[in-house]
């Protein structure tokens, strides 16, 4: 057995690769012999030799000896630790929430008390086997978390449906504004053509609705040439 002494497990939620919050483990220790000194923390999954990849051909050396011996410790007492520390199926888990430390939660779970809407629904009967001394100040403050993080919500959830809205209405801004570029008279857009249409008009020539001004200057030469 390692000579170490296991003060404590916790649990923290980090962003995950897709943006979700998901629970990571870490176990604190101090040696055996110096249980005054300043201890560690780890994560335990980084603690795990089994979550070592080693090349082939290598046992890891001092490295993961180290690891198996820290881990012959933490093993045990981590597995004892998550028998009593089940993520809620339903909830907020108390870990997230910042209102308790993490002492006040544990002694929330040995009542069976595992989430924020747990505490916030606790009965007298409940209350009194919660070995703390300010629960019924915790419930408020969980009642309040949980409205605040509702709140909170539904406001992210509405400034999102704006942005998606104000994106929208740019958008088909853009689009008409293309659109009425593309569709608009060639005389609106280019006073030439109304003086070039407004001399083959006098001279009786004929035009496409749709010409350039090259195309009608052509026209107009044209005329001036058989006329010449």
């Amino acid at each position: 057995m390692a000579d170490i002494l296991i003060t404590g497990f916790t649990q923290k939620y980090v962003k995950g690769p897709d943006g979700n919050l998901v629970t990571v483990d870490w176990v604190s220790w101090v040696p055996t012999h110096a249980p005054q000194t300043m201890g560690n923390s780890e994560r335990v999954d980084r603690l795990n030799p089994a979550n070592i990849k080693l090349p082939d051909g290598s046992n890891g050396g001092e490295k993961i000896a180290y690891m198996r011996h820290i881990w012959a410790a933490v093993e045990p007492a981590y597995l004892a630790w998550k028998e009593g520390r089940e993520v809620p199926l339903n909830g907020t888990p108390l870990a997230a929430w910042p209102g308790v430390t993490p002492e006040q939660a544990e002694v929330f779970r040995l009542a069976g008390i595992r989430s924020v809407e747990q505490v916030r629904d606790m009965t007298d009967g409940i209350r009194s086997k919660v070995r703390l001394p300010n629960t019924r100040e915790l419930q408020e403050l969980a009642k309040l978390y949980l409205e605040n993080s509702g709140a909170a919500a539904a406001a992210e959830r509405e400034a999102a449906k704006d942005r998606v809205i104000a994106d929208m209405a740019e958008r088909m801004e853009a689009m008409e504004a293309l659109l009425e570029q593309a569709t608009r008279p060639q005389a609106e857009v280019d006073p030439e053509v109304t003086e070039l249409r407004a001399q083959l008009d006098a001279k009786g020539i004929a035009y496409h609705h749709k010409a350039g001004p090259a195309k009608l200057r052509e026209l107009l030469a044209g005329s001036e040439q058989e006329a010449a």
